[in-house]
C-alpha cells in the first residue's frame, strides 16, 4: 500500500500534537515534582545533554 504525501503530513501533524501534549504534561509534572508522571513519560534510556555538556539520565531526573 502506497502512502501519499497527505497521509504522511497528517501523521506528522498528529505526532507533533502528541509530542507537544507530552511536553506540556511533563513540564507540569516537573513544576509539581510529580515523579510518577515524569517517569512514565521519559524513556528508560533517556539522556538529557545541557548546553554546557552536562548529562542527566532518567534516573537522575526522577530521583526523589
Amino acid at each position: 500500500m502506497a502512502i501519499g504525501p497527505s497521509s504522511r503530513a497528517g501523521s506528522w501533524a498528529a505526532d507533533e500534537k502528541a509530542v507537544a501534549a507530552l511536553d506540556t504534561e511533563y513540564q507540569a509534572a516537573v513544576k509539581t515534582n510529580d515523579v510518577a508522571t515524569m517517569s512514565r513519560i521519559l524513556a528508560d534510556d533517556f539522556v538529557l545533554v545541557t548546553g554546557l555538556g552536562k548529562t542527566y539520565t532518567k534516573a537522575d531526573l526522577v530521583r526523589v
